[in-house]
């Protein structure tokens, strides 16, 4: 027998022993119902720092042995549960990713809108399944307050915290992002958050606000929600005319009229720009703000929205490598 071949079967009768310890054989069978209970469930037990959603949560097994014949792995693949002595750190001791929390957070928004329009349509605003769910979104638009009011600057908003005090895996990691890590000022100073904001952050704030807002808020929620869009709207549309400064005021963290500035400085649509308007449109429609509606309608006639010839090609310009707007730009 060659060496190829032995290789080959060595191949065969392996890897599906090693696919049958480790993968999930029963998530793909069960109703979207009982996944939409599944995601709630992690989502609300371990993606959650004060109604933030950290992107990735690192799990940690015991620091002890345990018996593999108690099948603790395949437990947590199959079922989600943590087994007995499994454990998670929110803490800036810990490598929870908050480096997208604002994004995620304003994505897990949008899915409670849905959740919660539904359960009030379908069963009524006294029935336990939509007070929970009403619960837990009250919880999420509290993350966001948080993450807009952490810096101590109204409406900068970001991009995620860490539960408590001291250097945060970013910072312990020598990263080029380190300075943009800060304690919380006042009342968040029990919180470590994570600076620089993108236009993506916003778009996917607004976004999914706005979608809560407009089909499930209740008076009380929206409210909340008012305050956060009008602080949000404040620093990012109307102090720097669509630039975002840094928690500091003076120093630019992202520009949101992609075609204005990153294109060359050139008035034409992008998929930036095509963000920035959607977010300046809530933001008009929720605050009533008339600086905010003038301002969405001339960054409207500048870009040429309604010039069939000038959005007859796509405005998404080349593609960049690993990275395609066109997956934060879907849901506007």
């Amino acid at each position: 027998m060659s060496h190829r071949i032995l290789i080959i079967l060595i191949l065969i009768i392996f890897i599906p022993l090693a696919s049958e310890a480790h993968r999930d054989r029963g998530s793909w069978k069960k109703t979207l119902d009982d996944k939409a209970e599944y995601f709630e469930k992690n989502a609300e037990e371990r993606h959650n720092i004060e109604g933030t959603y950290p992107s990735s949560v690192r799990l940690h097994p015991p620091d002890h042995y345990v018996d593999p014949s108690l099948g603790n792995w395949k437990t947590l693949t199959e079922t989600g549960e943590l087994p007995p002595g499994w454990w998670f750190d929110h803490g800036t001791t810990g490598l929870s990713n908050v480096a997208h929390t604002s994004s995620w957070t304003g994505c897990l928004l949008t899915g409670e809108a849905f959740r919660v329009a539904f359960l009030r349509d379908k069963y009524g605003t006294d029935d336990e399944r939509y007070k929970n769910a009403h619960a837990r979104a009250d919880e999420v638009i509290g993350g966001l307050r948080i993450l807009t009011l952490v810096s101590g600057q109204p409406g900068f908003l970001a991009r995620g915290i860490a539960l408590g005090h001291g250097v945060s895996y970013e910072e312990r990691g020598g990263t080029d992002t380190r300075d943009l890590w800060k304690q919380g000022v006042g009342e968040f100073s029990k919180y470590r958050y994570r600076g620089g904001p993108s236009h993506h952050n916003y778009d996917q704030v607004f976004r999914g606000l706005g979608i809560y807002y407009f089909i499930a808020a209740d008076e009380e929620q929206k409210e909340k929600i008012k305050e956060i869009v009008t602080d949000m709207s404040n620093w990012a549309h109307l102090r720097k005319n669509m630039r975002v400064m840094h928690d500091d005021g003076e120093r630019e963290s992202t520009v949101l009229i992609g075609g204005w500035r990153a294109m060359a400085g050139t008035t034409e649509p992008s998929g930036g720009s095509l963000m920035a308007t959607t977010g300046l449109k809530i933001a008009a429609l929720i605050t009533g703000n008339p600086e905010v509606a003038k301002l969405y309608e001339e960054w409207v006639d500048k870009l040429g929205y309604r010039d069939t010839e000038r959005t007859k090609e796509s405005i998404m310009g080349p593609s960049r490598g690993n990275y395609d707007d066109t997956d934060h730009l879907l849901p506007d």
